[in-house]
């Protein structure tokens, strides 16, 4: 149920012209990373900030073949 939420979110920012190669997307509380590991793919950098260094341990777990993605602790 997740995935397919996070598909649709992601598929809408690509119908509103959100996303490309040449697009940065920072996310804020980006939790274990699933909208990280979602728009990588479709943007040219992605950087993920969370309050909880848990939760970027696990966002790295997720997203650690992405050359495009910086995960950090951060207070935002």
């Amino acid at each position: 149920l997740l995935r397919r939420a996070t598909e649709e979110v992601v598929d809408r920012l690509a119908d509103w012209d959100l996303l490309g190669p040449e697009r940065r997307v920072l996310e804020i509380g980006c939790g274990v990373g699933r909208f990280v590991a979602a728009t990588a793919p479709r943007v040219g950098h992605v950087t993920g900030l969370d309050l909880s260094p848990g939760m970027i341990v696990q966002a790295k777990a997720r997203c650690g073949g992405l050359g495009n993605v910086m995960l950090r602790v951060s207070s935002g």
